[in-house]
Order: structure tokens, then sequence, then C-alpha cells
């Protein structure tokens, strides 16, 4: 958490305090009393999750503003996303993607118009599939501590699932708020996803599903830092192991573990 507190916290934010507040978290968890797994497992959020998750398929196919739809576009596209995974989109050259792609520069310009499109094109595909499952979970028929469990489900896979896409939304450049940047939408998303996690866990906090540890907005902070943790890139640990890590630290607390 520390190496990756400044993508996560506010500049200002006071470290003890808020420290403070996401080990009472990851110890005592979110909800004042939590459902048994088996219940939150058979929710319509968590079906809903599961769902959603099993149409993301593929991430090789072409994408919007890729023209063609033969193998040197998908190596295209597969290329320009570990590039700029390894290297941050601002280091990345169109050579560089190309050599990657095992594709010449001619062969590449007849089907990207640019970086930018590239980049726009695989953050679009991203983001489209992270709003349909977030809205899946939140539109469905269920409890707060339901769309709790049924989250951290979600974001337990994107991280595995959109490895190189969190990566370069989360070390990638500067000024993605303008209107003008090629992630202005997914930044636009990003932000209305974090404001309805705010408003569950304020809800849950007046009805006391979540326990008032801090405010609402904190608490989202928190819970989003923690859901987006890469625990694949320091350890060998399986999805279901990440899921179990984070639905029993966060929603339960580590010290009630049985």
């Amino acid at each position: 958490m520390t190496s990756h507190a400044p993508l996560y916290y506010p500049a200002d934010a006071r470290g003890d305090e808020t420290s403070g507040h996401l080990c009472d978290i990851l110890l005592h968890g979110l909800l004042a009393e939590a459902p048994s797994f088996d219940d939150l497992d058979r929710s319509a959020a968590h079906q809903a999750a599961l769902d959603a998750i099993s149409h993301w398929g593929s991430r090789d196919h072409p994408a919007p503003g890729l023209a063609g739809a033969d193998g040197a576009t998908d190596d295209i596209l597969a290329a320009a996303r570990r590039e700029f995974a390894r290297r941050g989109y601002g280091a990345t050259t169109i050579r560089d993607i190309a050599r990657a792609a095992g594709v010449g520069m001619a062969t590449l310009y007849r089907r990207v118009e640019s970086k930018e499109s590239l980049l726009r094109s695989i953050i679009d595909v991203y983001a489209g599939c992270l709003d349909e499952v977030f809205g899946a979970v939140m539109s469905a028929d269920s409890a707060d501590a339901e769309r709790l469990y049924a989250l951290t489900r979600v974001f337990g896979h994107a991280s595995r699932h959109f490895h190189e896409e969190s990566r370069i939304v989360s070390f990638g450049w500067f000024g993605r708020e303008a209107a003008s940047s090629p992630v202005h939408d997914y930044f636009v998303a990003t932000q209305q996803r974090f404001d309805a996690m705010t408003a569950l866990l304020r809800h849950g906090t007046r009805t006391g599903t979540v326990r008032p540890v801090a405010g609402s907005r904190e608490l989202a902070v928190h819970f989003r830092s923690v859901l987006w943790l890469r625990f694949h890139e320091h350890a060998r640990t399986s999805e279901a192991r990440a899921f179990a890590f984070l639905r029993q630290s966060l929603l339960q607390g580590a010290v009630t573990r049985p």
C-alpha cells in the first residue's frame, strides 16, 4: 500500500490518520455485521457480476478505431498494450509498437491512424467492460453489503484480465483530465464510478451496514485502493486466493477470520 499510495491518496492527506483508518478497515472490516460468504455468493449483485465478467472474452479482437480485422491488426493492438504498459504511453513511439508487433511501418499505418488512436481504442474497450459490470452490480436488487461483495469480485478479476490496461491508466500520463486527451472519457467514467461507490458507502453508513471508520469519500478511496493492489506482481497468488483476501479483509476484517 505504501508504494501505491501516491496513486490513490490526496497529497494533503494526513499520513497518521489515513493509515490508522486503513488499518482499522483491514483488521476489522467495513461491515458492521457481515453475512456469510455463502449467502453473498448467492446474491443478485454477485450473480450479475459473474455474468458480466463472463462476457468480457479475449482482449485481442480489433477495437473501435482500427481498420481491418486480420492478424496484423490484432498483433498491433496487443503490441501497443504491452509497450504502453511497459514503457508508459509518453515514452512509447509508433516505431516501438511496429517493432514489437513484427510489422513494417507501412503495414502499421494502413491500419492505425496514430499512437493516440491506438491508446483510445485500447482504453475504450477497457472502460466499456468496467462500465458494463459496474452498472450491473449497482443496479442489481441487492443490499449494500452484497454490492460491496460483488465489487470485490469484479475488481479482483479486472486487475488480472486487464493487467496491462490497468497499468497504463495508473502510471500513464499527465493531462488526462483535458477534454482533448484520448483517455478523457475514461477519466470521467472513473470519477463517476468513484462517486457511485462513495454514495453506496454513505448509504451503508447511514443504515448501519458500514462501520463509520471515516467519511464515506475516504472509505471509497481505501476500498478502491485495496481492490486494485497488484497481488500477482509480487507473488504467485491465484485470482481465487486474491478474492478470498479481498472479501475477508475488506468486509469482515483479518482479525475476525475463523
